[in-house]
């Protein structure tokens, strides 16, 4: 075994979805082709048209006859409109330049070759969207790229098993409107470098397997789900400022706080769920507040014992307030600025962020708590389900 076998006995490999050679088998090569054809005639076309129109303007210039003139400017109408100029009136017309003729004839002739190219074009790309759809209907046809498309939409998955059911000489234009939806999820399945997604999952290899060759057939496929850690964050946070709970936390002062000419200042991170709702907290907003004495006082205190306990919390502060009810209106304002911040967090990281949600709070004795245990519990027992069942029954999770 090799040196580097022994450090790193593992691999990570990207598993797609899909495989990336199905997608040459979803390229309109012969279409691609024609129009590349198509695109350089017409461009020909541009430049012999663009040459003959100076030469019509110059012989216009020099005649001095009219019906010269009349004639050339039919002949640029004619080329105007994209049509063949008839040339047995005009070659054996003395009258019309020997130069301007031979430019007629090019023009002539790639038009010519022009219209049979755009003639041909219906044909062969109705013949071969018609391929590709086979094709595209059978590759669409993963357990992968389902998987991902059923967490992803399910009223998307319901058209996408109903695309893939229905022959394609049968579908209708409001079912094939998914195409170009399907064509994205297909290309990001394929071809997205990072990893880690339903869509991009990722598997672990031995090195030894690779001793001999491997046969794909035989390869297993397991999915782990996992719920985006962001909404059991918000949850975690609700719950330590509900009534009941926030007896058992304790609280430090924000760690960004300073104080400077008579003003507090910190950074509070802002959750914004209506613009980045999968992400938690990201966005910084510095907080000032006027410097005074009863402020001033409780972070000193905080500050002296690290932390205190919701109840020392409520005992220093109704020393200046004297009213409970007034005293917990304060904790709660100053706990929703986040100048104070509970010792207790979720790490964002965790293998199970519900499993360390359920350890954490499982000793509060209050009715809220028993019931999101319950909830949460059941949650998990949920996604291993998920994860384990077949894909034709994870629809039944998404109707409970």
């Amino acid at each position: 075994m090799r040196k580097a076998e022994i450090l790193t006995p593992y691999y990570l490999k990207r598993v797609a979805g899909m495989p990336y050679d199905k997608l040459p088998d979803l390229i309109a090569y012969e279409t691609l082709a024609l129009i590349g054809k198509i695109r350089d005639t017409e461009h020909i076309l541009e430049e012999i048209k663009i040459h003959i129109f100076k030469l019509i303007y110059d012989s216009i210039e020099n005649t001095k006859s009219s019906m010269v003139r009349d004639k050339l400017i039919a002949i640029k109408k004619t080329i105007h409109k994209r049509k063949e100029v008839s040339m047995e009136k005009e070659i054996c017309d003395q009258m019309i330049s020997k130069e301007i003729i031979i430019c007629l004839k090019k023009w002539n002739d790639k038009l010519s070759a022009f219209n049979k190219l755009m003639g041909r074009y219906p044909v062969v790309y109705e013949n071969e969207l018609n391929d590709i759809r086979l094709n595209f209907q059978k590759v669409v046809d993963n357990e992968n790229l389902l998987n991902g498309i059923l967490l992803t939409s399910q009223v998307m998955y319901e058209k996408t098993k109903k695309y893939i059911s229905t022959p394609i000489k049968d579908q209708k234009s409001r079912l094939r409107k998914i195409e170009p939806a399907l064509s994205t999820f297909l290309i990001r399945t394929a071809c997205k470098t990072s990893p880690f997604s339903t869509f991009t999952s990722t598997a672990i290899g031995d090195w030894a397997e690779h001793k001999f060759s491997i046969n794909e057939s035989e390869n297993r496929t397991e999915s782990y789900y996992k719920i985006n850690y962001s909404l059991v964050m918000r949850i975690f946070e609700y719950l330590l400022a509900h009534e009941e709970v926030m007896q058992f936390c304790s609280y430090i002062i924000n760690p960004t706080t300073k104080i400077k000419e008579n003003t507090i200042s910190y950074i509070m991170n802002d959750d914004r769920i209506s613009t980045s709702s999968k992400i938690y907290r990201m966005n910084e907003k510095l907080v000032q507040i006027t410097d005074n004495d009863f402020i001033n006082n409780i972070i000193k205190v905080i500050k002296t014992k690290s932390s205190l306990t919701y109840n020392e919390l409520l005992s220093l502060i109704k020393s200046y307030f004297g009213s409970e009810k007034e005293s917990k209106d304060f904790i709660n304002k100053i706990y929703q600025i986040q100048l104070i911040l509970p010792t207790l967090h979720l790490y964002e990281q965790s293998d199970n962020i519900i499993d360390e949600f359920i350890t954490k709070i499982s000793n509060w004795d209050v009715p809220v708590v028993k019931s999101l245990i319950e909830l949460l519990k059941q949650l998990n027992e949920n996604i291993d389900q998920y994860s384990n069942a077949e894909l034709n029954k994870k629809t039944i999770y998404f109707q409970n």
